[in-house]
């Protein structure tokens, strides 16, 4: 199984006045990030994402912190170019983000939009937030909660797996991860 964990890294950026700012958020790895488990290297390429209309990037990102992924400590340049301004700095996207919870007998099946797992205890809670499934398109979100055992989400699975683990609640504030 893959160590490779998709997390939606997002922030939202207003001026001073509170209105929605305009720009960009680059995220770059220090270093091509190999999966030893499926032979899978995520290349150390600038990866853009714009600010919407409401000021927020939003990017998913592979969390660079999962024990076996090579090599160890690398990390992301974050460059922030936003009104006019630009600010650089270097984080760590967490495979388990503050807030998430992971369960390891997530279920899916090729061309279904279901996930069960017996231990997930799914709540209304749950709907709109991102989640990290193996055999799933990163950035998919829970659509509704059809019971404590089972969700529906926003994309089909693309493979069938069992016992899989799955986090809930797969993103993270950029500004958690910032430097003090």
């Amino acid at each position: 199984m893959s160590l490779l964990v998709p997390i939606v890294v997002m922030k939202q950026f207003v001026g001073a006045d509170g209105t929605p700012s305009t720009g960009s958020v680059t995220f770059t790895l220090t270093r091509n990030l190999l999966d030893p488990v499926d032979g899978e290297t995520v290349p150390a390429v600038p990866v853009k994402a714009l600010l919407d209309v409401t000021g927020v990037a939003a990017q998913q990102l592979w969390a660079n912190d999962v024990t076996g992924l090579e090599p160890p400590n690398t990390q992301y340049q974050v460059v922030e170019e936003v009104s006019g301004g630009q600010r650089s700095y270097f984080v760590t996207v967490p495979h388990a983000p503050p807030g998430s919870r992971t369960v390891t007998d997530g279920a899916v099946t090729q061309g279904s939009a279901l996930l069960s797992s017996a231990t997930a205890a799914w709540t209304s809670a749950d709907v709109g937030k991102y989640l990290a499934v193996p055999g799933v398109t990163p950035g998919v979100k829970v659509l509704r909660v059809t019971s404590g055992t089972a969700a529906t989400m926003t994309t089909a699975a693309t493979a069938t797996g069992t016992g899989l683990s799955v986090v809930i609640g797969a993103e993270v504030s950029l500004t958690t991860l910032e430097p003090t």
